[in-house]
């Protein structure tokens, strides 16, 4: 299931008023979104961004609620930094730290100029029973939380619905696949404040490397049963109070029966203060 919640955090960010607007202050940007599969509480997702001119900084804390917790115990914090530059998102670094069911998973990701990327990660891929992804692979890709950004480019928001995103997470290497489906009116729901016209969005996942060949891990298996199940779909929407284009709903199939996720909160801010992004601890 944990694979439900990257989409939705793969999403998160589409269209933000920093490419332009009132770039003399940091703009700041918090998120919510709560996952639900069964009709119980599974996930929780609380995303921070700021973008300080070219400069941004992302970070992400994840974990499971109720009974999902009580099985998985699942926890996961996050962070990246980076710069936007010549219409492109360009990740400096990646920093993750999780645990799943005990087992802690450590991410570090360091990008030079020319898009190559190290990754330091535990446990390594030999002990993980997966083939490393080769650096020509990695090149030119963007950790899971940058990927958030690809949509400050984009000029319109139809566009954010016609695009593949390279996406190298520590381990595996994917495209993020995109394409519209068309316009929704979503009605209200006590699990979300958003109600109103949405675009539709159909989202895959297309795999590159990195992955297993056997069924034994429980992401890897989640993500090989996902050709058996019906599509995945995201719908975003603009918010004009807060004037940014958000995802606002992701539904998909899991082991554990339907599930959706919702934005449930949403708050930008201008900050008078100005800070320089620290490096990965």
């Amino acid at each position: 299931m944990r694979h439900l919640l990257r989409s939705a955090a793969i999403a998160a960010l589409v269209a933000l008023p920093a490419a332009g607007q009132a770039a003399d202050k940091p703009l700041l940007l918090d998120l919510r979104i709560d996952l639900y599969a069964a009709g119980l509480h599974a996930m929780a997702m609380d995303i921070s961004a700021r973008l300080d001119g070219e400069r941004y900084r992302i970070n992400a804390n994840a974990r499971t609620q109720g009974m999902a917790d009580l099985i998985a115990q699942w926890r996961s914090d996050s962070s990246s930094a980076g710069v936007i530059e010549d219409g492109r998102v360009k990740p400096a670094w990646h920093r993750q730290d999780g645990r799943w069911r005990f087992n802690e998973r450590l991410t570090r990701l360091y990008y030079d100029r020319d898009g190559d990327v190290k990754a330091n990660i535990t446990p390594p891929p030999d002990d993980d029973g997966r083939e490393p992804v080769p650096p020509a692979l990695r090149m030119g890709t963007l950790d899971v939380l940058s990927a958030t950004l690809t949509g400050v480019v984009l000029r319109r928001t139809e566009d954010y619905c016609n695009r593949a995103v390279p996406i190298f997470d520590g381990r595996r290497r994917y495209d993020l696949r995109l394409s519209a489906v068309g316009e929704d009116l979503l009605p209200p729901s006590e699990l979300s404040d958003f109600a109103g016209r949405a675009l539709k969005c159909e989202v895959s996942v297309e795999r590159v490397a990195g992955f297993k060949a056997s069924r034994d891990d429980a992401d890897d298996a989640d993500d090989a049963r996902r050709d058996e199940r019906p599509p995945t779909y995201l719908w975003v929407a603009h918010l004009p109070d807060a004037g940014i284009v958000v995802p606002v709903r992701l539904e998909a199939a899991s082991k554990y029966g339907k599930a959706v996720a919702h934005l449930t909160t949403v708050r930008t801010r201008r900050d008078d203060a100005r800070q320089a992004a620290a490096g990965p601890r």
